[in-house]
């Protein structure tokens, strides 16, 4: 019967698009506060509402841009915040990596799209949808239910952005906004930290951090994460090895 009617379970685009923003909209409650500290931070470090909107959205790339600006404050050369940036989103070769198999057949346009959306909730939320209907007659539109999520998860963060933009002038320097990136450094190390990869490479960070933190431009943490990333390959190649 799977074989007289092939086309009529196929899950169309529209249907795959909005199970994934279904699927994405929990989530959008982390995400837009994140995207206001963002905004906000931004905002006070290059003091423009415009700037901080337009950067937030169009970089989408929470963590290396808190990283960035906190470096920007810190009057860093530019290429100290450009490297920290490429080293935080080493991530996204590996996503990119294990995504690419499901993309082979993806017109390039929508490749760009698709590059341009990831991060981790999206990738999250994405991957195990592709690896379900990878043998299925719905691979052919799955690429939809990725789209729905990222955009889902575009949007919250671009709204948080704004928000935190306006409200960002608005907040006295004796707030000290320019903790802000500490702060969800810390939630993001500890969120992390959940096998022996991660563990190692937490604490190796963190000890290098403090280590180095008298350092110029926080080259400390620039140090640091090019320390942690490489303990935490090195602990997860050994763990693989010795299962």
């Amino acid at each position: 019967m799977n074989q007289t009617h092939p086309l009529a379970v196929i899950r169309s685009p529209r249907t795959q698009f909005w199970d994934g923003v279904k699927a994405q909209i929990p989530n959008t409650s982390g995400i837009m506060p994140f995207g206001m500290l963002a905004g906000a931070f931004t905002t006070s470090v290059l003091q423009s509402e415009l700037l901080g909107v337009l950067y937030t959205s169009g970089v989408f790339a929470g963590r290396a841009q808190m990283v960035a600006m906190q470096l920007v404050l810190d009057k860093s050369p530019i290429f100290v915040p450009l490297a920290a940036c490429i080293v935080i989103n080493l991530r996204h070769l590996m996503y990119g990596a294990a995504l690419s198999e499901y993309f082979r057949h993806v017109p390039l346009r929508w490749k760009i799209l698709s590059a341009f959306l990831m991060t981790d909730l999206s990738y999250i939320v994405g991957y195990p949808h592709f690896r379900k209907e990878a043998d299925t007659p719905h691979a052919a539109t799955s690429l939809w239910y990725y789209l729905g999520a990222s955009i889902v998860n575009w949007g919250a963060w671009s709204t948080g952005g704004v928000i935190g933009a306006l409200i960002g002038a608005q907040i006295p320097p004796s707030l000290s906004l320019d903790l802000v990136p500490t702060f969800s450094f810390i939630a993001a190390l500890v969120n992390g930290m959940r096998d022996r990869a991660g563990f190692a490479a937490g604490v190796s960070a963190g000890i290098v951090a403090v280590i180095f933190a008298g350092l110029p431009w926080s080259m400390g943490l620039f140090i640091s994460a090019i320390v942690g990333l490489i303990v935490g390959l090195v602990v997860e190649q050994r763990d693989e090895v010795s299962a």
